[in-house]
């Protein structure tokens, strides 16, 4: 808790999670955006699929889930899993078992050798509760 600003400290919630296959304590259509790195990657097809299931209920209507994954369609990701070093998850099984759980895919990139990420959308639109008008903007600088 000591890393952020002592402004932010009460506003972070913690949260036990002691099986992560099964994460139960997360509050149901509180989070606009989950985001993951490099855990998935380890994952099987089942496991993933069980955590999206979770995340439907804890993204807001129109919230967004974002992750890295081992795609199996690219060749080096493929030898990862067939080492053993990474799980075995192909972007064309992936793609429909999102679909079947009620995701939209609103992005899909894959970097080789072995790099791949998506992004799955909960149906709705997203809204959220604003005390005040937004303070800054960032402008890309030509």
């Amino acid at each position: 808790m000591k890393q952020f600003p002592d402004v932010y400290q009460g506003r972070v919630r913690k949260y036990l999670i002691t099986d992560f296959y099964k994460i139960t304590n997360l509050p149901e259509n509180q989070f606009g955006l989950i985001f993951s790195y490099n855990f998935f990657n380890y994952l099987s097809l089942d496991s993933i699929k069980q955590i999206l299931s979770q995340a439907m209920e804890w993204l807001r209507p129109g919230g967004k889930i974002i992750f890295t994954y081992n795609n199996c369609d690219l060749p080096a990701a493929a030898s990862y899993a067939e080492n053993s070093f990474m799980t075995y998850v192909p972007k064309t099984i992936l793609q429909p078992m999102a679909e079947s759980l009620g995701y939209s895919i609103t992005f899909s990139f894959d970097v080789e050798p072995a790099f791949s990420i998506i992004e799955l959308q909960k149906p709705g639109q997203l809204k959220s509760i604003k005390l005040a008008q937004t303070f800054g903007e960032i402008k890309s600088k030509n």
